[in-house]
């Protein structure tokens, strides 16, 4: 067993010196002052004081500038006065460096108002740039400021997502396979950038302030948390979903009454039944069939074929009212042969979100399989499991559950799909996927749907109130796990629900907000392991409330790594504020947790089913709306997304 990994590389290089001061010219802040009037100014809280020998000094508001103006103050600011005016002070002197001493094609400035962030070009492709970004920042739980650093791949404009993207983006390496070498590949990028860009960028100088940067990644203490543990039949515990499932069986049936249609073209019969073959386990080695593994037993006394002149709306409604009027009563999974791609077609990403509705629209769940897919015998081999799995949970199968930290637990996942037309939002969609901290699916609600933001916050308080008092009675605790996409005001609500639901319920109940973002700017690496990838459940503690946890990463028992491996994930704690930190360490153990109950492969735990989940809804919806479909009812049907 490897030995237990102590430190993380943070993609963050600390300022040198950490103490310093620069001059700020403020004037104080009106009642009704509005941004527009003070242009090039911030709004910021600074010591009413200009005497620093007066202790612990009350704060005030200022409009702060970093030139003088008529009018405003020269104030002597320290780098620790106010971290977010010191990190805004930062990326000034950042700008001035790459004017005085780089070419305008050698950097690029964020148009993101709100990202502090300059990207430098190392190597220009047609399909686009690869880049290395700095960005300012105050590291709370070290209290050292300094600068982010990382990798990222900016595509061309009118670039389409391809293959040769991803291999750009070091998703997949020189041979078009999942890059194994991730971490690896994206630490040395950032070293070409230090090599090249380093001594022409440091020290940054604003006279009289001098500043440089160490040029090594800051090393940090990590805690491991525990490893996921998978409960599959009899309530055998396992540390391997498949292998547990493989040897023990699911841990609950499919609903045995259930018929298998197989939808088809005509000339696409013969996949039709190598997909029969292969999901009844004779074709190849890596999946056992659905009646050895999930004890659902695939025959022509349930499985039938339906061949299909195409996929317009047409032939479809005709396809589903022929099903349904002929099943009647018993429960049917369509495996829809599908012809297109809807990943990097444009019409077949239409035609398959289409059928996908019309199915919904009939609460049929479905299983499409992309004709290519099936033409690729080795993408097959390691397809076929998942295949399998995916159509067992659809059919209402239990194939596992993690074994959870916090019992009588629920998750609400809170995710959204709000229609946004040239910045501006014309349609508020917010819903819930609620699990249990086992990973069961219990349900998806919607919470609130409207064009206008009033009445939909108030839909969304009142439905979400809704959910707590169905549930009230079940659990003692309940966790919301938010996607990174929702929005302060939504987050405000929220917590105005929580703090009614916990005033008003007698019993003694706690509730949680914990925010989730996947795609982050945070990035660390295990000098220790020769594939610089942290050890799966690694947590490292960015501020008081915040963390990134390694949700997949390096197995002990296994140093070998067989598959790209993602970056960490950011989460922050919203709610309460007086969480301790060993119930913190709860909740993130349960998080992790849930990212291994994701049925929808034997690998797929980046992220906790809740986040997971919502973002998967959010796409179909997103689709739909594009679309100008009509909205589908999904409360009652098994998990349709998978």
């Amino acid at each position: 067993m490897a030995e237990k990994q102590k430190t993380v590389l943070l993609n963050f290089l600390p300022l040198t010196p950490q103490d310093f001061s620069f001059t700020v010219y403020r004037k104080p802040y009106q009642q009704g002052d509005k941004k527009g009037e003070f242009p090039g100014c911030i709004r910021s809280k600074l010591p009413a004081s200009a005497d620093p020998s007066i202790p612990e000094q009350a704060y005030s508001e200022y409009w702060a500038s970093f030139v003088p103006l008529a009018g405003y103050d020269g104030f002597e600011c320290s780098s620790f006065t106010n971290q977010v005016l010191t990190v805004t002070y930062l990326y000034r002197c950042l700008k001035i460096a790459c004017k005085l001493h780089l070419s305008d094609r050698e950097y690029l400035l964020s148009n993101d108002f709100y990202k502090k962030r300059v990207a430098f070009t190392l190597v220009e492709y047609p399909e686009g740039c690869e880049t290395v970004w700095l960005e300012p920042y105050y590291l709370r739980s070290q209290h050292k400021l300094g600068f982010l650093v990382d990798f990222h791949f900016r595509l061309s404009q009118n670039t389409r997502f391809s293959r040769r993207v991803q291999q750009l983006s070091l998703s997949l390496d020189k041979t078009y396979r999942s890059n194994r070498d991730f971490y690896i590949d994206r630490f040395e990028k950032v070293q070409v950038f230090l090599r090249n860009f380093y001594h022409r960028l440091f020290p940054l100088s604003d006279e009289p302030v001098t500043l440089d940067v160490e040029k090594k990644f800051l090393e940090m203490d990590v805690s491991l948390l525990d490893v996921k543990r998978y409960i599959v039949a009899d309530n055998h515990t396992t540390n391997s979903q498949f292998n547990g499932i493989r040897e023990y069986g699911p841990l609950a049936q499919a609903l045995a009454s259930t018929r298998i249609w197989f939808i088809f073209r005509a000339e696409d019969r013969a996949y039709a039944q190598d997909l029969f073959r292969a999901l009844r386990g004779d074709s190849f080695e890596t999946f056992l069939g659905m009646e050895r593994m999930f004890k659902f037993k695939l025959n022509s006394g349930n499985v039938s074929g339906y061949p299909i002149d195409g996929f317009n709306p047409e032939q479809l409604e005709k396809l589903v009212t022929e099903l349904s009027a002929s099943e009647l009563t018993d429960p049917i999974l369509p495996i829809v042969i599908f012809p297109y791609s809807k990943g990097n077609d444009e019409n077949g990403s239409r035609e398959y979100y289409l059928a996908k509705h019309t199915f919904l629209r009939h609460r049929i769940p479905t299983q499409f399989i992309q004709l290519d897919r099936l033409k690729q015998k080795e993408q097959m081999r390691w397809a076929i499991a998942n295949i399998g799995l995916q159509a067992f949970a659809k059919m209402g199968g239990v194939p596992w559950i993690v074994k959870p930290q916090v019992n009588k637990c629920l998750i609400i996942g809170l995710g959204q799909a709000h229609e946004v037309v040239n910045g501006e939002t014309k349609k508020y969609f917010a819903y819930s996927i609620l699990t249990e901290s086992t990973g069961i699916y219990k349900d998806l609600q919607v919470l609130g749907r409207s064009t206008a933001q009033s009445s939909y916050m108030n839909e969304l308080k009142k439905n979400l109130l809704g959910v707590f008092s169905q549930y009230l009675n079940q659990y003692d605790d309940f966790v919301v796990h938010a996607s990174f996409g929702i929005h302060r005001f939504e987050l405000e609500a929220v917590q105005e629900v929580l703090d009614t639901v916990h005033h008003d319920s007698a019993q003694h109940k706690r509730f949680v907000v914990m925010k989730f973002n996947d795609d982050n700017k945070y990035f660390g690496y295990a000098a220790s392991n020769n594939s610089l990838v942290p050890f799966e459940s690694t947590c490292l503690a960015l501020s008081r409330d915040e963390f990134l946890i390694w949700f997949e990463g390096l197995q002990y028992n296994n140093p070998r790594i067989s598959k790209r491996i993602g970056q960490p994930v950011h989460i922050q704690f919203i709610y309460p504020q007086d969480l301790s930190d060993e119930q913190k360490r709860v909740y993130l153990q349960d998080a992790i947790n849930l990212s291994g109950a994701n049925w929808r492969g034997f690998n797929a735990k980046n992220l906790p089913v809740s986040i997971y989940y919502a973002q998967l809804v959010a796409r179909y919806f997103r689709e739909f709306q594009s679309l100008g479909l009509s909205e589908v009812d999904l409360n009652t049907i098994h998990p349709w997304f998978l």
